[in-house]
């Protein structure tokens, strides 16, 4: 009730009285006293302007009012006029129903100090309430009838509100796991002269839901629905608003077998190693990883390794150990490169030598798979068990252009002079399954002058031989030694050096000029 100067007057004036929420002035001109009841526009208009709250009585007089006695009704109640306008979206889950509610409430005319909000009392439990001026979490209404099938609970403020008010509800009703049709709990708000509102659905993977019998909903596109409801997660199915309160609706509920697909895959891998004249190898492993779900990356690297540097996404990420292994965050829902880089030291290789080298075995399987094994010249490579892997030629590489320049650093490519290279690849690593492994045998080799010799002499062997076959004469002991040395010494020198496709068709195009010359020149003898 606003306050009244009763010992103020105003020649030629209006006096405008306001009631409180509860309390106001009784109906009539004030009592001894000469007033006419005008209206609001009797109010001169500097004072219409600040007006808050329109007044609810106006009276103008011509004559100083003197004392103004009016008669007071105690305990007098506006009428406090509401609506309520409800977003939910219902999620069905394997043994629970989720419902997230918003609620607006417009307060048309008076205060409201608190609100009643009426859920289906068979299961439901609510989980979280958020309103402004909370008092304290809303308990069960004592005293109130409820709805039919429902509980009433009352939500406190701590002052009176008015204007627009914003409720939000999570609650949860329990399943039975062979549940085939689903009533919708819906959400009342008693009191609200208009209730309207949408309603959304959805249902995690494996679980099918049919609307059956709709009452007082009409059906809608998902895209009409409001953000408080799509923004909420999910993707949501079906859509329908209402007007009226008394709407229902039941679901059909159908389960169905979930196929578990990969939370994450390695699309494409590929192993640098070099092996080093003092006997210890370098790896860089570099995965191009498509991630969905997963949350981390495990990779074991071989027994007595030391990770030197591990990137993901090109920057330098520190990775955790659990168990032996190596967990390396993954962004979710995007590919990452991620790249490890270890080495494993050990003694030199000797005159004779042997190494087995070891890749990461991952958590995650592994498709397209690229070995590439560098080796010194100095150390000729006689052996090779490499289960599974396929040895390719090496001008076969894809090198990863994924790689960044720290990577490249810490590897130190070697000068290809230095080094000979082999390439082996493998479609596919199972998840946990075993590492792959490469076994290489080493002996150790002469100077590059030492193959060129070798080179010499079997050629000039192999023309001796060709010579004698090509005139028809008996090789003798002496042409099968001759035969014998230079295919040793052409064996010696692929093995310790290699033949290259251009010392290869020399070699062919010497011996098939020395037998056409030699046929030729028998043909003259003859």
């Amino acid at each position: 009730m606003e306050k009244v100067a009763t010992n103020s007057y105003s020649v030629n004036g209006a006096t405008r009285w306001h009631y409180g929420d509860k309390v106001g002035f009784g109906a009539g001109a004030p009592a001894g006293q000469v007033f006419t009841k005008g209206g609001a526009n009797d109010l001169p208009s500097d004072i219409r302007k600040d007006l808050v709250h329109k007044p609810s009585q106006v009276f103008r007089h011509v004559e100083a009012p003197g004392q103004i006695k009016a008669p007071i009704e105690a305990a007098k109640v506006r009428e406090v006029r509401f609506d309520a306008a409800a977003n939910t979206l219902y999620t069905v889950k394997e043994g629970v129903l989720e419902a997230k509610s918003q609620v607006n409430v417009s307060i048309k005319t008076g205060r409201r100090d608190s609100l009643l909000v009426a859920l289906p009392s068979d299961g439901v439990k609510p989980l979280h309430w958020r309103f402004p001026s909370k008092a304290k979490e809303p308990e069960l209404a004592k005293g109130v009838k409820a709805p039919e099938g429902y509980a009433v609970y009352e939500l406190k403020f701590t002052q009176a509100l008015e204007g627009g008010i914003q409720l939000d509800v999570v609650y949860e009703m329990l399943l039975d796991k062979n549940i085939d049709t689903l009533p919708l709990p819906g959400l009342k708000v008693l009191g609200a002269a208009v209730e309207s509102g949408a309603i959304g659905l959805t249902a995690e993977p494996g679980i099918e839901v049919t609307p059956l019998e709709p009452k007082e909903l009409r059906r809608v596109d998902v895209g009409e629905l409001p953000n408080a409801i799509t923004m909420r997660g999910g993707k949501v199915q079906l859509g329908y608003t209402y007007s009226r309160a008394n709407w229902s609706l039941q679901l059909g509920v159908k389960r169905h077998e979930v196929v578990e697909t990969l939370k994450a895959i390695v699309t494409q891998a590929w192993f640098e190693t070099t092996v080093f004249s003092d006997g210890h190898f370098k790896t860089a492993a570099t995965y191009v990883v498509q991630n969905e779900q997963q949350r981390y990356m495990r990779l074991e690297t071989p027994e007595g390794a030391a990770v030197l540097k591990v990137f993901a996404g090109g920057e330098a990420v520190k990775a955790n150990k659990d168990g032996g292994a190596l967990t390396i965050p993954l962004p979710k829902n995007q590919q990452t490169v991620v790249t490890v880089v270890y080495e494993v030291r050990d003694e030199e290789l000797g005159f004779f030598g042997r190494r087995t080298l070891v890749a990461p075995r991952s958590d995650v399987r592994v498709g397209d798979v690229q070995w590439l094994v560098r080796t010194p010249v100095e150390f000729a490579v006689f052996g090779v068990t490499a289960e599974h892997l396929k040895e390719k030629g090496d001008d076969m590489y894809r090198p990863p252009a994924v790689l960044s320049s720290g990577v490249k650093m810490l590897t130190r490519l070697p000068n290809p002079d230095e080094y000979n290279t082999r390439l082996f690849t493998i479609e596919e690593l199972r998840a946990k399954g075993d590492a792959p492994e490469i076994t290489l045998s080493f002996a150790s080799t002469p100077g590059s002058w030492v193959a060129l010799l070798l080179s010499l002499l079997a050629l000039a062997l192999l023309i001796l031989v060709v010579r004698r076959r090509v005139a028809q004469e008996p090789l003798g002991l002496s042409g099968f030694a001759a035969l014998l040395v230079g295919v040793a010494a052409l064996v010696l020198k692929a093995v310790g050096w290699g033949i290259g496709v251009g010392e290869a068709i020399i070699g062919i195009m010497i011996l098939t000029a020395v037998a056409v010359w030699t046929w030729r020149a028998r043909g003259e003898d003859d």
